[in-house]
């Protein structure tokens, strides 16, 4: 049985859990592929920013070759649920969104279940692009009526568009910071 009561005082906010490729505030750092059903070559987590300056966080699919069965779902997911009680929102302040070859709907998300396979958030925002698009904008999830312990997830749907077996095949949603604010 753990220690029971109440706590009066302050929170951190924002409370930074990822800044440009520093994790803080947790006791389990990183992020992982919990689920992917894609036939993309590669499915990562973490990756150098285009200009190498900074590690970004989300989720990343590519394909050298072009094939015609890399459409599916992936879904990572920071490795540590957060206490998301005492706030009231989970933001990124500059989603990174680019389809390449295909369209895509990104998710950005947070559930209690550790090892979704489906979109089935407990609040999420979503952001459709189209082919080739590349979008960048802030994204909050309202948690304000959410308590307890969520993992916080990145995920995507991807539609393959072309067949043409020159042209390679990307999937990317990433951020550079991951805050809390009360």
């Amino acid at each position: 049985m753990g220690i029971m009561g109440s706590w009066e005082g302050y929170v951190s906010s924002p409370l930074y859990l990822f800044n440009g490729g520093t994790w803080s505030n947790l006791q389990t750092t990183g992020i992982s592929v919990v689920y992917n059903n894609t036939a993309f070559e590669s499915i990562t987590c973490i990756e150098t920013s285009p200009i190498g300056t900074t590690k970004d966080i989300g989720i990343f699919g590519s394909s050298s070759r072009s094939s015609t069965n890399t459409s599916g779902s992936a879904f990572s997911r920071l490795n540590q649920a957060v206490n998301l009680s005492s706030y009231s929102a989970v933001t990124v302040p500059s989603m990174h969104y680019y389809a390449q070859d295909g369209s895509a709907t990104f998710y950005f998300g947070v559930s209690t279940n550790a090892n979704l396979t489906s979109h089935n958030y407990s609040a999420s925002v979503s952001r459709s692009v189209g082919v080739n698009a590349i979008v960048d904008e802030i994204k909050t999830i309202d948690v304000s009526n959410l308590s307890g312990n969520y993992y916080i997830y990145f995920s995507f749907n991807f539609t393959k568009q072309f067949s043409a077996a020159s042209v390679s095949t990307r999937c990317q949603e990433y951020a550079k910071e991951l805050y809390l604010i009360s």
